[in-house]
């Protein structure tokens, strides 16, 4: 049974040590903004551990994980299990215990051969992901309309105007019923799909809003705006398609001409990245369980050609026209095309290949609360190679990979053990959809209720740039770019976790345990699973989590993405401060 953690905590406020008085009102975005001029002296309890995280062992673990000899660590490569050993043995060598499968007995394949020294029962630091590797896919949509003379038949091939993220053998069939843009207000008395039919049907809507952009539009005001266009992106969001599915629809076709421009090769390649052939692998898990937004229903983007086509096969009227009407008036244009069938077919061939997460273990002190855990993890994956480039993914994510390995090092080097477990993990396949944390949320090795909070490490050493700064200030925190105190914030030194909103008690840990770190902290609240990272599956759980990432540069998913550009004090830093949090929220 998990126990709840309890903190007492003063007022939060803006901690501006050596700045003069700054906007500090309770709704002010700088109420989340923490900046340490001097760091107190760590505790004791935690001195050893901390001092033990270093710039020099990061450094060196780093410049391993992202050599050209890793390959770049693709999902289910050589470089990637040579790197996953790598952090098995230093596992091993530091005393953390491992806590993967428990590996098959080996085959004797004669007499004379000598078994396995293996204790049976014995797990390893290995904890096997099975996926689909996808090879060959051919996507069809063809429209049927059938009336007492003749049947008209249209056909689309190969995404030609279209684009799905499908990934399973599928031939679904059901009628069209257009509703608008697919919402569902009640604060407006605005329903699209008011006295309509969509169980087992494909709904075509347009995708976004009505008025976007436009400041009489209600869903730019207030709650609306906040609950259709939140300020933080979130792998829970996804909601008029949620909302399809809630109604019973089939599929979504969302109309959306941006999917002619995502088809197109661009004229003129930019001069300052290579022009690197060939396809991303493309990887799923092997049995999907239907946990992340994409798979809860077919989503199918439309050019406005193809939706005025499907129109077209019930009524005369410009798909344009219906648009410009419902905006007008703000009134429900939807309606059912009758006599038309739309049918989705999906054939794809793919293989089954095998990788593995790597799974270490500090047992807690405490004879009840050692059953509860806390996960700090990062994933170990990366583009691995195309076109003779290595993609060395030194900041993504060796980084936040020699984070987990140097935490993992302090725990075990720190005299005092927390009262609950720590489980480190290095994931793989997060570059080709969360495989791996996704598969440890159906598989855990602690039950998901006896786990307690999970800190996630991902691009951690890259610094901020000053207009970078005052354009994330400006569209994500809130705060205007020409704010003088922007300019007061070391942009060597800041970076901007995200956290669940729902979990204040570790709002407060990194806050405070910054004190004795001296980050410039923008601290995040979220109430979804922000961005696209391996916390997200643990927060569809309901595990509190926290998500730290530092600087985000042109060399993202680039073969630039090298180690001689990293901040190591940067990394060092967020990375004690991991710790400490990390240990904090184990030892409560």
């Amino acid at each position: 049974m998990k126990k709840t953690i309890c903190l007492v905590t003063t007022v939060s406020l803006l901690v501006v040590s050596g700045f003069s008085q700054e906007v500090k009102t309770k709704d002010s975005p700088l109420k989340h903004l923490h900046v340490v001029k001097t760091p107190k002296t760590v505790p004791p309890e935690v001195r050893a551990g901390f001092e033990s995280i270093r710039d020099s062992d990061l450094s060196a673990y780093l410049g391993f994980l992202s050599s050209d000899l890793m390959e770049g660590r693709d999902t289910a490569s050589r470089g990637y299990q040579i790197a996953s050993s790598f952090v098995a043995a230093l596992f091993a060598k530091w005393g953390i215990q491992p806590a993967g499968d428990i590996p098959s007995p080996p085959v004797r394949r004669s007499f004379f051969e000598t078994p396995s020294p293996r204790e049976p029962g014995e797990k390893s630091f290995f904890q096997k992901v099975l996926m689909k590797e996808y090879h060959e896919q051919q996507t069809v949509l063809t429209l049927k309309k059938t009336s007492d003379l003749h049947t008209k038949e249209i056909t689309y091939e190969d995404e030609a105007g279209f684009k799905v993220f499908c990934r399973e053998n599928l031939t679904l069939t059901g009628g069209v019923v257009f509703v608008g843009f697919g919402l569902d207000e009640k604060s407006l008395g605005f329903n699209e799909y008011r006295g309509l039919d969509v169980q087992g049907k494909f709904v075509l809507m347009f995708d976004g809003l009505p008025r976007s952009g436009r400041q009489d539009s209600p869903f730019q005001q207030g709650k609306l705006k906040e609950k259709y266009q939140p300020r933080r992106r979130s792998m829970g969001g996804f909601s008029k398609t949620r909302l399809a599915r809630e109604k019973g629809a089939l599929g979504v076709i969302l109309i959306d001409d941006s999917v002619l421009e995502d088809q197109l090769d661009p004229l003129y390649p930019d001069d300052e990245r290579p022009i690197i052939p060939g396809e991303r692998r493309s990887m799923s898990l092997l049995r999907e369980s239907g946990d992340m937004p994409w798979n809860r229903i077919l989503t199918v983007k439309a050019s406005e050609e193809i939706a005025q086509q499907v129109l077209s096969l019930h009524t005369s009227r410009k798909l344009m026209e219906i648009r410009d009407e419902i905006e007008k008036e703000l009134r429900p244009g939807s309606f059912a095309v009758r006599g038309v069938q739309l049918t989705f077919s999906n054939r794809i061939r793919y293989r089954i290949i095998q990788s593995r997460n790597v799974l270490g273990i500090l047992e807690g002190s405490d004879p009840e609360l050692k059953e509860e855990v806390v996960i700090i993890g990062a994933h170990l994956d990366h583009l691995g190679m195309r076109g003779g480039y290595v993609f060395n993914g030194a900041d993504d994510n060796g980084s936040g990979s020699v984070a987990v390995m140097e935490i993992a090092e302090a725990f075990a080097l720190n005299d005092l053990k927390p009262k609950r477990s720590v489980l480190f993990a290095l994931w793989t396949g997060e570059e080709k959809g969360l495989l791996g944390s996704r598969f440890y949320v159906q598989h855990p090795v602690v039950p998901m209720d006896q786990t307690v909070g999970c800190l996630n490490l991902d691009m951690v050493s890259r610094s901020y740039t000053r207009p970078g700064l005052k354009r994330m200030a400006s569209r994500m925190f809130k705060i205007k770019e020409t704010d003088s105190i922007l300019e007061k914030i070391d942009i060597n030194r800041f970076i901007a976790p995200s956290l669940a909103e729902k979990a204040p008690a570790l709002y407060e840990m990194v806050r405070e345990n910054n004190e004795y770190v001296g980050l410039h902290l923008f601290l995040r609240p979220s109430t979804g699973g922000m961005g696209g990272s391996d916390h997200a599956p643990f927060s569809m759980k309901g595990v509190p989590w926290v998500f730290f990432m530092a600087g985000f540069t042109r060399d993202y998913h680039q073969p630039t993405d090298s180690i001689e550009k990293v901040n190591t004090r940067l990394m060092r830093d967020i990375t004690r401060l991991t710790y400490l949090t990390a240990y904090r929220l184990a030892n409560q």
